[in-house]
C-alpha cells in the first residue's frame, strides 16, 4: 500500500501518465530513488493531519536534503523520552561518534546508548535489520541475562550505562560503567569478537564480548575472561580495547598473523598467506612491559598505542607493503608530544 501510493506521488509530481505499464512501474519502484519519494511521502504534507510542513522532521527542508542528498542546514534530532545527549566530563570516553552513515549518541539520563542510520547489516544494533534508522532508537541486547531462547537477546533492555562507544564501517562496540564490552552488526571478519568461525554472519543486537586470548605458552592456548575494559576503539572492519591490567587487544579483519608453513604447505591456496582474521580479541604483543598504556585508537587498518612517556606504537598495515606489522613498533620516540 505505502509504495504503491508513493508510487502515485512520484508519478503526480513529476507529471508522468498514471498509465504506465506495469513494467515501467515496477522499474520507477526499483529505483533508488523512490526511497526518496517514498520518504517524502511519508514526511510530506500528504502525512500529516494538519499539512504542517514547516517542522523540523518534514516539509521544505527534508524535501531540500532528499533532492540532493545532503541536509543544508544542521537538524536537529530528539532522542527519545525526552533525553539529552551525554556531556564529557571525562576526555578518554567517547559520548558520540559517528561512521558510513551511522550515527551513535549515549543519553544523559540514564547513559542509555542510541542509534540511527543504515541499519541493513544490523548496524544500528536496535533488535532487527532495515534499510534505515531514522530516528534514534535504544541498541537492544546491552545485559548481562541470558534467555533460554536465542530470540529474547532482541528483546534485552540495557542494564548498565553505556560510559564509550565506538562504531566501525557496519559494526559498533560498547563500554559500560562496569568494564564490560558488547559488539553489534556485521560479523563476517570477526568483527564482534565472538570466535564462532563463520556461523555469526551479523548481529542486530549487542552481543557481549567475554573470551580474550592471551600470548600462546609451550604451544597452548590462553584465555582470560571478562576483563574489566577501560577504553575502546574501531577501525573500518577491526577493534581494539584496553583493560585494567594495561593489556591491549585486537579482533577483527587481517588483526593476527597466518600459522607458518611448513615446506609441504607452500603452495596450499587454502592457507592465508598474508594475515588472519581474529575471531576473538587477541592480545597484541612488542610494547613495554614496564611502561602504561594511556589511550590506544584505531585507523582504518592499523591501530596505535600511546604511552606514559608520550611514545606512540603501532601495529597493522603500513604504506609501503601489503603485510601488516603484528607486533607493535615505535612510530613516534618519547620526548616528541607534549605530554599533561
Amino acid at each position: 500500500f505505502v509504495r504503491s501510493k508513493a508510487l502515485q506521488h512520484a508519478l503526480h509530481k513529476y507529471n508522468i501518465d498514471p498509465n504506465l505499464p506495469e513494467e515501467k512501474q515496477q522499474e520507477l519502484l526499483n529505483n533508488p530513488g523512490m526511497v526518496g519519494q517514498l520518504f517524502e511521502f511519508l514526511m510530506g504534507p500528504e502525512a500529516s493531519d494538519n499539512h504542517n510542513t514547516t517542522s523540523d522532521t518534514g516539509g521544505p527542508l527534508w524535501r531540500d536534503a532528499r533532492k540532493n542528498s545532503i541536509l543544508t542546514t544542521l537538524q536537529p534530532m530528539e532522542l527519545p523520552h525526552g533525553d539529552t545527549p551525554s556531556v564529557n566530563h571525562n576526555n578518554h570516553n567517547v559520548v558520540l561518534d559517528a561512521s558510513a552513515g551511522l550515527t551513535a549518541v549515549i543519553g544523559q539520563q540514564q547513559g542509555t546508548l542510541y542509534t540511527f542510520g543504515i541499519n541493513h547489516q544490523g548496524q544500528c544494533g536496535v533488535g532487527k535489520s532495515s534499510n534505515n534508522v531514522w530516528i534514534p532508537q535504544k541498541v537492544m541486547g546491552l545485559s548481562t541475562v541470558v534467555p533460554d531462547d536465542e530470540k529474547y537477546f532482541a528483546t534485552l533492555e540495557q542494564e548498565y550505562p553505556i560510559v564509550s562507544v565506538a562504531l566501525g564501517l557496519q559494526h559498533g562496540v560498547a563500554l559500560n560503567d562496569q568494564g564490560q564490552l558488547y559488539a553489534w552488526g556485521k560479523a563476517e571478519r570477526g568483527q564482534l569478537g565472538q570466535g564462532s568461525g563463520d556461523s555469526i554472519q551479523r548481529s542486530d543486537y549487542a552481543i557481549r564480548i567475554r573470551d580474550f586470548r592471551l600470548p600462546s605458552v609451550n604451544g597452548r592456548r590462553r584465555v582470560t575472561k571478562d576483563p574489566t575494559i577501560t577504553k575502546i576503539a574501531t577501525g573500518m572492519n577491526h577493534s581494539a580495547a584496553l583493560t585494567t591490567d594495561n593489556q591491549v587487544f585486537v579482533w577483527g579483519k587481517n588483526s593476527i598473523a597466518p600459522p607458518h608453513r611448513n615446506s609441504a604447505q607452500e603452495n596450499d591456496d587454502k592457507l592465508p598467506a598474508v594475515a588472519m582474521d581474529s575471531k576473538f580479541p587477541t592480545m597484541i604483543q612488542g610494547l613495554p612491559p614496564s611502561l602504561q598504556v594511556l589511550d590506544i585508537a584505531c585507523g582504518s587498518h592499523h591501530t596505535a598505542v600511546l604511552l606514559e612517556d608520550g611514545s606512540v606504537f603501532a601495529l597493522g598495515v603500513t604504506t609501503d607493503t601489503k603485510i601488516p606489522l603484528f607486533e607493535c613498533m615505535e612510530l613516534i620516540p618519547p620526548g616528541m608530544i607534549d605530554m599533561p
